[in-house]
This record gives structure tokens, sequence and C-alpha cells, in this order.
């Protein structure tokens, strides 16, 4: 979706498809634990190729979880 300048921002739906943020937070947090394994695993192997590729898949899930994070909504800590 693409919002041109000088129009209004589309906003969520109640009922839209987008996932409430809990979800968010614990794909996010699937992620983390994912990214540790893949750590742990990748730390073990023999330096060469494989590590670093391996190395670098962690790279990405840690990405990944980041970036969910960064767009979720912030919230008020003495809300929660």
């Amino acid at each position: 979706m693409v919002a041109h300048p000088g129009e209004p921002l589309p906003t969520a739906e109640p009922g839209s498809s987008l996932p409430p943020v809990k979800q968010i937070r614990s794909v996010a947090s699937e992620l983390d634990v994912k990214a540790a394994a893949a750590r742990d695993a990748a730390l073990r192997m023999p330096l060469g190729d494989e590590r670093t590729e391996a190395l670098r898949t962690v790279t990405v899930l840690e990405n990944a979880a980041e970036m969910l994070r960064h767009f979720l909504p912030k919230v008020d800590a003495a809300a929660t």
C-alpha cells in the first residue's frame, strides 16, 4: 500500500486482517529464541563457509525480531 503526499494515511478498521500486538510480540519472541539456538549451533561449527552462512542466518533472525518490535505501537510503561 502506498500513501501519497497530501492523502490521509490508512487506518486499521475493526475486523481488519492486521494481527494483534500480542501476536506480533509472540512472533518476535519466537524469532529471538530461534536466533539464540541458531547462534549456539553456529558457534559450535568449525570455521568456514557453512559457519559464516549460519551466522548470517542468525543476523537475519535477530533483525526480523527487532523490526517487528520497532514497528509495534509504543506502550506507556505505566499502562502495562
